[in-house]
């Protein structure tokens, strides 16, 4: 399979030395060479294949949080905690789908206190692994 990209730089070669003209910098380039279909140059070409290689490589979901619990209320503030999940990184929540923390959390507790008096609202508590 030979899988083309614009790019913007010219190049007259690629790792180890082989040649390919490409001296209008038209391509990336990706197995070109005979059965060898590891040789790769070019950035698009490299995400892309670390795209296709992860995606290829199976995935495993992180767990979900347990356990989602109210343990403080007051008229403008919601205090949330949560049983841990031993694989995650850190830890985002959601109201209404939309993130309300800045940073990832590391630990099981949250506190929004960006509420109104009266609304109604739904929290969503979502494991982050290490890789985001």
């Amino acid at each position: 399979m030979i899988i083309l990209y614009p790019q913007t730089v010219a190049t007259t070669s690629i790792s180890g030395g082989a040649s390919l003209p490409n001296s209008n910098g038209c391509w990336d380039w990706i197995g070109w060479y005979g059965t060898d279909f590891s040789v790769k140059s070019g950035k698009q070409l490299a995400a892309m294949k670390k795209m296709i290689d992860r995606i290829t490589g199976g995935f495993n979901p992180i767990d979900i949080p347990k356990e989602l619990q109210v343990t403080a209320v007051t008229d403008n503030s919601v205090s949330l905690s949560w049983k841990p999940v031993s694989s995650a990184h850190g830890y985002n929540v959601y109201r209404n789908g939309g993130k309300v923390n800045g940073a990832t959390i590391s630990g099981t507790t949250f506190t929004d206190s960006n509420l109104n008096s009266g609304s109604t609202y739904t929290f969503t508590v979502k494991a982050v692994s290490s890789s985001g």
